[in-house]
Formats: structure tokens, C-alpha cells, sequence
């Protein structure tokens, strides 16, 4: 059985992902497997207090997916 990581524990990694560098694809990879763990961890249906910083925290972390540059080479 594995413990569930609270939403700190989930906060630490995003902070040390957004400090480093990674390609745009690998960034939104790293941060979706974060949101997942959130979404995995609590019940979003619920109100708690933590509940309600997971869900700020899985918001926060959607706006800073990095969209990719539109090709110019697109046909």
C-alpha cells in the first residue's frame, strides 16, 4: 500500500520543476503527473481546507503549462 503524498509534498516538486529547465514537452509532462497525483490524492467534490489548497495548488499548476511555438513549417 502507498501512502498518499499531501499537496505540500506535491508543491516541493513543482517548485523544483519550474526551476529547472526542461524542454517544453518534458515541463508539461512533469507538471500533468503532478496534477494527476492532486487529483488522485483528494476529492475535489469535498470541501476541506486542504482540499481547497489542492485544488488552488492544481490550478496554479495548469496556467503554467508552456504552449508550443506555432511551426513555420506547418502545411
Amino acid at each position: 500500500m502507498t501512502l498518499k503524498r499531501a499537496y505540500r509534498d506535491v508543491e516541493k516538486d513543482f517548485h523544483k520543476l519550474m526551476k529547472t529547465n526542461y524542454y517544453p514537452k518534458q515541463h508539461n509532462e512533469k507538471i500533468q503527473l503532478l496534477m494527476d497525483e492532486l487529483k488522485e490524492n483528494y476529492d475535489f467534490s469535498t470541501y476541506t481546507e486542504d482540499t481547497s489548497r489542492a485544488i488552488a495548488l492544481h490550478y496554479y499548476m495548469s496556467q503554467k503549462f508552456q504552449t508550443d511555438k506555432p511551426s513555420l513549417f506547418l502545411h
